[in-house]
């Protein structure tokens, strides 16, 4: 069975094994594949959608708009993916054949709803999730932004979960 190894466990071994990058690298593929197996369904789609939901509090996007129900929807499909989705390409037509809708009209109501947020955020949590403040994030850079900040607390909780 493979040993599971705790971030600060691994940096401990880098540190007193700094001999060979090989040996780092080998490492650091380990605690890879580590990640990508507590990421497999142990998370229950309840808590999925209770972590996009807090995360899109958190960041003031309006739950009654449509642009929040896309991004929603958006985020659960990166979530779900082990492949980059482009949005434009991948994510838009899919949320336009379930809604019935255009591309475009995807497009502008998450467009629309990432612009309302991010005129009401405070600066130190546009510098935190997209590391500006002076110019609002693409459609993109803001799913992609949250989704990681979602992988980041639902690999927290499932931590929890296994103690």
């Amino acid at each position: 069975m493979k040993e599971q190894k705790t971030i600060d466990e691994l940096y401990e071994i880098i540190k007193k094994n700094t001999e060979t990058s090989a040996q780092i690298i080998a490492l650091l593929e380990s605690f890879r594949s580590d990640l990508v197996e507590m990421r497999t369904p142990i998370i229950s789609e309840t808590l999925l959608k209770q972590q996009i939901a807090l995360e899109l509090k958190w960041l003031h996007v309006n739950s009654n708009s449509r642009g929040y129900l896309y991004i929603v929807d958006a985020v659960e499909m990166i979530l779900n993916r082990k492949t980059y989705l482009q949005v434009t390409k991948d994510i838009y037509p899919v949320l336009a054949k379930k809604y019935k809708t255009e591309k475009g009209a995807v497009e502008r109501n998450i467009r629309t709803a990432i612009e309302r947020s991010y005129e009401v955020l405070d600066d130190d949590i546009k510098e935190l999730y997209f590391g500006t403040t002076k110019v609002r994030p693409t459609n993109g850079d803001f799913l992609y932004a949250i989704t990681e900040q979602i992988k980041l607390e639902l690999l927290k909780k499932q931590k929890q979960l296994h103690r």
